[in-house]
C-alpha cells in the first residue's frame, strides 16, 4: 500500500467526488494548537463560548421507511458555570480555548442538527462509551469529549501511514462533522473493490445475526452493485479500495466512507489473503465475464463476535489481569 492510497481515502478527497450520494457534512482544517491539545495527556475540555441557545431544539435525522423523517431532541447544556462546591475555578483556568473551532462546531450544529464527528479517516466509535449520547453529538463539548477520549483519533494524527511502504507525506488534518443518521446496523455493509470491480460485500456489524439479511440477499447485492456501477466505478482515483455503504430502504444506497484496500482496513468476514488473491486473479485473467460479488453475512448466532471496542471501556487494571486485591492495593484501601 502506498501513502497516496491512504490520502485518496481522506474525507475531503472522496467527498468532493461523491457528496451527492453521501451524508451531508462539514469539515475544517485543524490548527497545530488543536492537534497538540488532542495529543496531550488528560481530558480537560476547552472553554466553549455559549451563544445562549444551548437549550433550543436541534434536529435529528433518520433515514427509514418514511423517507427523510426528522425528530427533535433537546440540546444538552455545555456544562458551563461554577460547580456547586465552588471548586471549578482551577479547572476552568487550565481549560484551553479554540474560538474558531468552537464557532465551526456551532455553525455545523445549527446547519446539520446532531452530528457524528471524525477526522480524515477515523471516527470516535471507540470512545462512544464516554458519552451518554454515544457518537451522537449535540454540543461542542460532546464533540470535544469524544475526540479527546479516542485512540482511533490519536492513530489518525500520529500513524495514518503505518502500513504504507513509501515515504510519509505531509497531512492536513481536518475535523469532519457528519449529519447524524440513526442507522440500522443490519443495513450497513463494507464493499471490496479490486481493479475497479466489486468483488466482495460483508455486513459491517459482525457482532449480530440478522435473519432478514439472508432473505434480502439478492436485493442487497443488486442495490449496492447498481450504485457502484452508475456512480463510483472508474470515478475514484484508485482502482483498488474499500467502501462503506448504508441501505436505508430497498432501492436506495448511501456512500458512508472510503478506505484503503489493505490490512489497515478491517476485512470483517473476509480475509485479506483471499482478497489479495482474488485481486491478482482479476488482473492476470483475460476473462471478461461480469464479476458477481461474493456476499458474506452471518447465517446464525454461532458466528457472533465480541462487542466491538469493548476493551476500550475497561479499566487498565482489568486489561492487565489484576486481581481485586491488587486493584484495591493500588488505591491503598483498607478493609
Amino acid at each position: 500500500m502506498l501513502s497516496k492510497h491512504v490520502l485518496n481515502c481522506g474525507f475531503s478527497q472522496w467527498y468532493s467526488l461523491f457528496a451527492d450520494i453521501s451524508i451531508d457534512s462539514k469539515s475544517m482544517k485543524l490548527s497545530d494548537d488543536f492537534i497538540q491539545y488532542l495529543l496531550s495527556d488528560g481530558i480537560v475540555l476547552p472553554k466553549s463560548g455559549s451563544d445562549g441557545n444551548d437549550d433550543e431544539i436541534i434536529e435529528d435525522h433518520d433515514w427509514g421507511d418514511d423517507n427523510d423523517h426528522q425528530n427533535g431532541f433537546p440540546r444538552l447544556p455545555d456544562g458551563g458555570g461554577d460547580d456547586s462546591d465552588g471548586q471549578s475555578s482551577g479547572a476552568e483556568a487550565a481549560a484551553p480555548e479554540f474560538p474558531e473551532m468552537d464557532a465551526f462546531m456551532r455553525s455545523a450544529l445549527d446547519s446539520l442538527g446532531a452530528v457524528f464527528p471524525k477526522l480524515n479517516w477515523s471516527s470516535c466509535e471507540d470512545s462512544s462509551w464516554m458519552s451518554a449520547t454515544g457518537t451522537r453529538c449535540l454540543t461542542p463539548d460532546d464533540v470535544y469529549l469524544l475526540l479527546k477520549s479516542s485512540d482511533r483519533i490519536v492513530h489518525d494524527l500520529t500513524q495514518p501511514f503505518k502500513d504504507c511502504t513509501d515515504e510519509t507525506p505531509p497531512v492536513e488534518h481536518e475535523l469532519v462533522l457528519k449529519k447524524w443518521v440513526d442507522m440500522n446496523p443490519s443495513m450497513e455493509f463494507r464493499c471490496f473493490v479490486a481493479n475497479n470491480q466489486l468483488i466482495g460485500i460483508t455486513q459491517r456489524d459482525v457482532r449480530s445475526y440478522y435473519e432478514h439479511i439472508g432473505h434480502q440477499k439478492e436485493d442487497i447485492i443488486g442495490d449496492i452493485h447498481r450504485l457502484f456501477v452508475t456512480r463510483i466505478q472508474n470515478q475514484f482515483p484508485d482502482r483498488d479500495f474499500v467502501m462503506d455503504v448504508y441501505r436505508p430502504t430497498r432501492g436506495r444506497v448511501v456512500l458512508v466512507d472510503m478506505n484503503p484496500f489493505g490490512a489497515t482496513t478491517d476485512s470483517l468476514l473476509f480475509d485479506w489473503e483471499e482478497l489479495y488473491t482474488r485481486r491478482l486473479d482479476i488482473i492476470t485473467t483475460d476473462d471478461e465475464t461480469p464479476i458477481v460479488p461474493e456476499f458474506r453475512f452471518l447465517t446464525s448466532g454461532a458466528g457472533v463476535q465480541p462487542q466491538r471496542y469493548s476493551m476500550n471501556s475497561l479499566p487498565i487494571e482489568a486489561l492487565n489481569g489484576y486481581s481485586l486485591d491488587q486493584f484495591m492495593d493500588g488505591f491503598h484501601i483498607d478493609r
